[in-house]
């Protein structure tokens, strides 16, 4: 579909992960192959924010950050393990509270922000642009060349446990220590037990009596084979 590179605008609708429409008659352009990247005007978004602050009344801000704006245009869309990860724990707690009825819910808002995960400034567009890889969702926030110290990263790991599984299936989603160059060691000097089956998930019960090093490692590299794993320390 090579008729789309003529850099004219177009109204995008219904815009998900893997798909959007364009409103448009496309049926005299060519056939879709694969990739294609969609930009869109920052600029907008922050005339827009601009215009709707101005309507706010007492609850106007004084400035409005445009650095931030910046970032959250880039990277909106990002899905990212270690916040799913921390949101699904807190929704799956609430299951459990309600289903209960034995904890106290939430009954109120509950905020959560991350700000200072964010690079101190705006990165170049060329820096947040995908490469068609399974880190394409952290690059659009942190950028590829954060991305690549990631997958650099020598990293030692004491203890396989409860958080040591999480830790694992992070780091191993994230593609951290995912590169030649880089090295993830991990040690404990336990075995895995059946009571650590209801918490620590990446053993099963066959696994019991085995090291936990050696099968959170094994694990791990199941969830991301290009996790560089130097044999676990007993």
């Amino acid at each position: 579909m090579t008729e789309l590179n003529d850099g004219k605008p177009r109204k995008v609708k219904n815009a998900r992960p893997y798909s959007f429409f364009l409103e448009e008659d496309t049926s005299s352009f060519g056939t879709y192959v694969r990739g294609g990247i969609v930009t869109q005007d920052v600029q907008r978004l922050v005339d827009l924010a601009i215009s709707i602050n101005e309507t706010l009344g007492d609850g106007k801000l004084e400035e409005i950050d445009k650095k931030l704006l910046q970032h959250f245009a880039s990277g909106s869309r990002a899905v990212l393990n270690p916040m799913a990860a921390m949101f699904g724990g807190i929704v799956g707690q609430e299951v459990v509270k309600a289903c209960s009825g034995k904890f106290h819910p939430l009954y109120q808002f509950f905020y959560f922000d991350s700000v200072e995960s964010l690079p101190v400034e705006p990165l170049e567009p060329g820096d947040l642009k995908p490469e068609n890889t399974r880190y394409d969702a952290q690059i659009s926030v942190f950028g590829s060349k954060l991305q690549n110290k990631l997958e650099q990263a020598k990293i030692f790991m004491v203890g396989s446990g409860a958080l040591g599984c999480e830790f694992l299936k992070n780091l191993a989603l994230m593609g951290i220590s995912c590169s030649q160059n880089g090295k993830l060691t991990v040690t404990d000097d336990d075995v895995i037990e059946k009571s650590n089956l209801s918490r620590q998930f990446l053993f099963r019960d066959w696994n019991i009596g085995q090291p936990k090093s050696t099968v959170a490692a094994t694990a791990a590299m199941a969830i991301n084979p290009k996790l560089h794993v130097e044999k676990p320390l007993l």
